[in-house]
């Protein structure tokens, strides 16, 4: 075991279905609103109009039958840029699909847990730090990770890779041994 170890678990990725149908719902309710402001307009304007729904639709089929990875966060960013040219409060609109689209990769990213001599670590949407004196056992077994905490509060995960039976104790042994080092 080495004298300062620092062991990163990453843990399986949740569901996004809810997620991903929200964002294809903005796009399929961009795409309605584009082509029913280029059929409302005169032509130059009719164009453009059409030309942004023929980008939003080839890169959604993209993303989703080309690519296979679901992330739409430029068929959104494109969006936010064609709700920019709607007149009125629809402006506002650009900023909500452009949260979305930087907020995708945020979300979908794996989190992570970090463990170390000073405590226990997530890192995901934002960075929660526990130190060792608020913890009661951290267990890591079978895929997955437990985390008991004083005040009653349990977090249980699927790691997203099993780990070998050394690996698991040598990481148990080492909770163990910050645990008993908090109460001393």
């Amino acid at each position: 075991m080495s004298s300062n170890p620092n062991y990163v678990i990453t843990l399986k990725k949740p569901d996004f279905r809810l997620f991903n149908f929200i964002s294809q719902l903005m796009l399929f309710l961009s795409i309605i609103a584009f082509l029913y402001d280029g059929l409302q307009t005169k032509l130059p304007v009719s164009i453009a109009y059409f030309a942004l729904c023929l980008v939003l639709i080839g890169s959604w089929v993209y993303v989703t039958a080309i690519k296979k990875n679901n992330s739409f966060r430029l068929a959104l960013a494109i969006a936010a840029a064609g709700w920019l040219f709607e007149p009125g409060y629809f402006k506002l609109l650009s900023v909500l699909f452009l949260v979305a689209a930087i907020l995708e990769k945020k979300v979908k990213l794996a989190q992570q847990i970090h463990v170390d001599e000073e405590g226990v670590s997530f890192s995901h949407f934002t960075v929660k730090k526990d130190n060792w004196k608020e913890l009661v056992n951290v267990i890591l077994k079978d895929g997955l990770i437990t985390i008991d905490y004083k005040n009653n509060r349990l977090f249980q995960k699927e790691t997203e890779s099993a780990f070998s039976p050394e690996l698991e104790k040598e990481f148990n042994e080492f909770c163990n041994s910050r645990l008993l080092a908090r109460l001393k």
